[in-house]
């Protein structure tokens, strides 16, 4: 993996990374736009997977090398 980024994209969180195996960016998008309220949206890479949470809960997982 190389460079990371996170974000939204119309309304929805996202989560993207460079797969350098792949030599293409892998993104994982929320599966519903967010509210005007505050939310914690935070991204993962395991090694493996790469993992989306908002508000602390699982929204995406996507296999990544």
């Amino acid at each position: 993996m190389g460079a990371f980024g996170i974000g939204l994209e119309n309304g929805k969180p996202i989560l993207q990374a460079f797969d350098q195996v792949a030599n293409a960016f892998s993104k994982i998008t929320g599966p519903v736009a967010l509210d005007s309220a505050w939310h914690h949206i935070m991204g993962v890479f395991d090694g493996v997977n790469l993992i989306l949470y908002v508000d602390g809960m699982t929204v995406g997982k996507l296999p990544c090398s």
